[in-house]
């Protein structure tokens, strides 16, 4: 306020209430210079003035309340248009409010940004410029506050002004995270959405196509689609394979756009023609016609267009082509995909051509590798070369076992030959042990899950329809599901589990799917009958499954071995107050006294696990356990647990509970 007055009146004011006011106090001089700058619309000190601030601050034990100040400000502005300076800079304090603000509030929020949205575009700019052209130590923790509270305000229509989006674009920290927001935000200015990009494009780095690609898409949308297509040409000869073909088809679909929509349909099964979009057509000549282009990019710039237009056999034509005219290993992979994606029969008739590709020494370093033979494997199955196709999958698969692709692969493979009419469940689980180390959970559950009554058969092994297609091929071979296998699988996966508390679930799931001897088994006449199982096996399958889900908590480290026990008593429980709970009440028992056995062997708080303990005692309640049951349930608690005042008073609780 001080600078402020005397900036209105004018003179030697300034400097005198300087000296007055501050004397020899660096700090205060300091601002207040930096507060007659943004007086005369200068912000550039706007951050920086923080900077200063906060030591002297904090050693004086105060604070500044700069929400306080701005509506100070506001307030002895009225509407005087000779004090507008005031106004802005009252905005540029607000806007520092949303940073420095510790709670934040929706409604408050709003209410606080609303004076700085009504201030003039250009005064907007420039405090918004001072805030992101600032690199200093506090750069970080403005992007974030920014990046973290700004969102719901815009994305929600609460606040609408171009420069907080703009704000916030120069606050997220990659291109696909403006991507997302620009989708979000709805319709900006072009100079805004051309901003952006550029704000992609300065903050690309060599290797980054995903900025390129953005920066693009932004210039085009801002109405800049010259720069836009001069870029992605650009980019095409700067990046390599797969990066140069995103950005080839990115040019192309531009190229596609700028002629008018075709008159006349397409003929089924050929797509769309090249003659109907001059654009893209005059783009092909030239690449035919340019001296120097190898013929493989040029095949496989045609294989782009001829996909993009929807005409399959000349795209996998092209795609062939590519395949066979290609000497890189990387370039290989990403045609021969290309190729099974228009003609499967013709790609998997040329698979032998990737022989050199699969003979890489280093086959566990490259990814991309175990990609191609999952979506090699699933073209040779679709095709109708069952046989050939497992053969081919089980000499190069050993060798990827250790990536994504390859654990994707194995457990591909198991459930392919455990649904096989003439497998032996036991004997093609335990031959493939090895492969269920690899597998992730996920995996681990889904081979268990497709043998469990109801559930679908899920495969996960290549993109776009093979998965689906394989999917209702696994399905017309799984017939009639049998429980024993799921229970056998159940025992053979239990050890391999990264995340030990995903055991408890697994046996939950296989517990419940259980089938009830007495019932009808509600298998059609058309299907192969399952024997039948007694009630007998079906227990003892469940104990088996319950000795091999307690002995996981021997992997149990210190530092998660409270959860693991938490989740094996929450799970075992859970398991007595379900309806059908009763039929394996010894199983819940035998699963829960494991994991108590554990935290008394292991001296583990008993507290956190309490409030399961109770719950389970209720559940043998509800089930009509025998005494004896409950008892030895207490017993064992009691020997975890010896000198635990909580526990002596559950265990008294016990005690005094009516007899059933």
């Amino acid at each position: 306020m001080a600078a402020a007055s005397a900036k209105a009146l004018g003179g030697t004011a300034t400097e005198e209430w300087g000296k007055k006011l501050y004397g020899s106090d660096p700090v205060g001089r300091k601002t207040y210079d930096a507060f007659l700058e943004m007086l005369d619309g200068d912000f550039t000190r706007l951050v920086p003035l923080i900077e200063d601030m906060d030591p002297a601050l904090r050693a004086r034990r105060q604070t500044f309340d700069w929400m306080g100040t701005a509506e100070m400000l506001e307030e002895a502005a009225g509407t005087k248009p000779e004090r507008a300076s005031w106004k802005a800079m009252a905005g540029a304090f607000r806007l520092l409010s949303v940073w420095r603000r510790p709670v934040w509030d929706e409604e408050k929020s709003v209410a606080m940004l609303e004076p700085f949205t009504k201030l003039p575009r250009d005064v907007r700019k420039k405090i918004v410029d001072a805030i992101v052209s600032y690199k200093g130590p506090l750069a970080e923790r403005l992007r974030y506050s920014y990046s973290s509270k700004l969102p719901p305000l815009l994305r929600k229509k609460l606040v609408t002004d171009p420069e907080l989006v703009r704000l916030l674009a120069h606050s997220l920290p990659s291109a696909h995270a403006r991507a997302a927001m620009m989708s979000q935000m709805g319709k900006q200015p072009p100079e805004v959405v051309k901003e952006i990009a550029q704000i992609d494009l300065d903050l690309a780095r060599d290797d980054d196509a995903d900025a390129l690609c953005a920066a693009a898409n932004g210039f085009a949308q801002g109405g800049d689609r010259a720069e836009a297509i001069t870029l992605l040409r650009e980019g095409e000869t700067k990046f390599g394979y797969p990066d140069r073909q995103r950005i080839r088809r990115l040019l192309f679909s531009m190229l596609r756009s700028e002629s008018p929509s075709p008159s006349r349909p397409p003929r089924p099964g050929t797509g769309q023609s090249l003659s109907q979009f001059p654009a893209l057509a005059e783009e092909i000549k030239q690449r035919e016609a340019q001296a120097g282009l190898p013929a493989v990019e040029l095949a496989m710039a045609k294989g782009d267009v001829y996909s993009m237009l929807g005409d399959s056999a000349k795209a996998g034509v092209a795609y062939g082509e590519a395949f066979g005219l290609a000497t890189d290993a990387t370039l290989q992979r990403i045609a021969w995909a290309c190729w099974a994606g228009h003609d499967r029969k013709a790609a998997w008739a040329g698979r032998e051509g990737l022989n050199a590709v699969f003979a890489n020494a280093n086959a566990e370093t490259v990814p991309e590798l175990a990609e191609l033979a999952c979506h090699v494997l699933g073209s040779g199955i679709l095709v109708g070369e069952e046989e050939q196709a497992l053969e081919w999958a089980t000499s190069r698969l050993p060798a990827l076992r250790k990536t994504p692709g390859g654990s994707r692969a194995l457990g591909f493979l198991l459930l392919w030959r455990l649904l096989s009419a003439d497998a032996d469940p036991a004997t093609v689980l335990r031959d493939a042990d090895q492969d269920l180390v690899n597998l992730d959970d996920n995996s681990l559950l889904s081979l268990v899950d497709s043998f469990c009554g109801g559930s679908r058969i899920s495969v996960h092994l290549a993109e776009g329809d093979v998965d689906q297609r394989l999917e209702k091929l696994l399905e017309s071979r799984r017939n009639h599901p049998d429980w024993r296998v799921a229970a056998s699988a159940a025992l053979a996966v239990m050890p391999h589990f990264h995340d030990l508390r995903q055991g408890p679930y697994l046996w939950r799931k296989v517990l419940l799917a259980c089938p009830v001897p007495s019932q009808p088994d509600g298998q059609a006449d058309t299907l192969p009958k399952v024997e039948p199982i007694s009630e007998e096996e079906c227990q003892k399958l469940c104990m088996g499954v319950t000795e091999s889900c307690i002995a996981t908590l021997a992997k149990a480290t210190p530092r998660d071995s409270a959860l693991v026990v938490r989740n094996f008593l929450d799970v075992s429980s859970d398991m007595l107050q379900r309806e059908g709970g009763k039929r394996f009440l010894s199983q819940a028992q035998a699963l829960s006294l494991g994991a108590v056995a554990y935290s008394g062997e292991h001296s583990l708080r008993s507290r956190p696990i309490a409030q399961f303990l109770k719950r389970h005692v209720e559940g043998l309640r509800k089930c009509e356990a025998p005494e004896a049951m409950v008892q030895e349930y207490g017993s064992a608690v009691s020997k975890a647990f010896p000198d635990d005042r909580d526990i002596q008073q559950f265990l008294a609780s016990l005690e005094a509970a009516p007899k059933p």
